[in-house]
């Protein structure tokens, strides 16, 4: 490796440079086109430099994902610090926290959910993607017993939580791929998606409020 090639990456910090190098081919150029040498060139570093750190691309993707489901759990985390403790403002700040993310840094939510290019076993990995899932999980166990008319058992709880889940990643998924700009309204940047999948959130907990049934 060069003198040249180190000062590329500020004093050797191989890891940081080939992740954030990998931030940016994903959002410039795509998941399908990233590879172990494509990563090193945006790096400027030897095609052989990543091996220093992961063993393969899989490696690579892997840390990169486990560091978008420690931002993810940041970025939901801010969010319900800035509402009261009221379990509806929690669960609502949350999903805002998981849209917020997902608008924020596409490249990442891109990456996190597919299992097949990354080392699903890993156990750092495993550990971000849990803990990322019960902020969820906690925050809508709590809206549940708090303001849901009929008591739930644990396996109903878990249907409510999934249904709440997908409405955050899908409407998160929607907007982030753009998918919305052909529709009226829909093409004024992120606060707006943002404002809109809280509405999203919203509707969905209000029907479950005023619902005398269970799923």
């Amino acid at each position: 490796m060069t003198y040249s090639e180190k000062t590329n990456y500020h004093h050797g910090d191989l890891r940081a440079a080939l992740l954030d190098a990998t931030d940016k081919i994903i959002n410039r150029d795509g998941l399908e086109l990233f590879s172990l040498r494509a990563c090193a060139r945006e790096a400027g570093v030897s095609h052989n430099a990543p091996a220093h750190h992961f063993a393969d691309l899989r490696g690579l993707l892997t840390a990169y994902a486990t560091n978008a489901f420690d931002l993810l759990i940041d970025s939901m985390e801010y969010a319900k610090k800035s509402r009261s403790a009221d379990p509806a403002e929690q669960l609502l700040a949350t999903g805002e926290g998981y849209i917020q993310f997902a608008l924020t840094h596409p490249g990442k939510f891109q990456v996190m959910f597919r299992n097949e290019k990354l080392d699903a076993k890993h156990m750092e990995l495993q550990n971000s993607s849990a803990k990322a899932f019960g902020i969820l999980e906690h925050a809508m166990t709590n809206w549940l017993e708090l303001y849901h008319p009929i008591a739930l058992t644990d396996e109903k709880k878990l249907k409510y939580i999934l249904m709440a889940w997908s409405v955050c990643h899908g409407y998160a998924t929607l907007a982030g791929e753009r998918k919305l700009d052909f529709i009226s309204g829909f093409n004024q940047g992120t606060n707006h998606h943002i404002d809109f999948g809280k509405l999203l959130l919203n509707t969905f907990i209000q029907s479950i409020t005023y619902s005398n049934t269970t799923i």
